[in-house]
């Protein structure tokens, strides 16, 4: 009987356990007003992508808008990594160009994650840094 119950408890602590996903509304963590902007991640069918949904000045300059999407072929590659391809935009001579990138999402916790973008050159000249991301309620 005792062995019962124990089954039973913890059977229910693991079916209440929230799964680890990134699925849901993030915002850009910093300092910064000028950058601070914010993504929703999304399910459409079998595929996953992230949209622009509060834009930054910066975002605004180099020809983002609103609901855009900024990332696309988000996979789970273990329960804490997810690759993806970025799409990202720079100026060059005034004019917008749209580049892809192949990223690397580190969920570190529920409501913490980095990404980093993988370069076979530089063209976006940001030396692929880090940018964290904060789960909004």
């Amino acid at each position: 009987m005792k062995k019962a119950i124990l089954l039973i408890i913890t059977l229910t602590f693991f079916s209440c356990q929230k799964e680890s996903s990134i699925i849901g509304n993030w915002e850009l963590n910093s300092d910064s007003e000028i950058i601070k902007s914010r993504i929703e991640i999304y399910t459409s069918g079998e595929e996953v992508f992230a949209k622009r949904t509060l834009l930054s000045e910066i975002n605004k300059e180099f020809g983002w808008s609103k609901n855009d999407i900024c990332w696309k072929n988000i996979k789970k590659l273990n329960d804490s990594t997810y690759s993806c391809m970025r799409i990202a935009k720079r100026l060059n001579d005034g004019v917008t160009e749209v580049l892809e990138v192949e990223s690397i999402i580190d969920l570190k916790n529920n409501d913490l994650f980095t990404i980093k973008a993988f370069y076979t050159d530089n063209k976006l000249n940001d030396e692929g840094k880090i940018q964290t991301y904060l789960r909004l309620e």
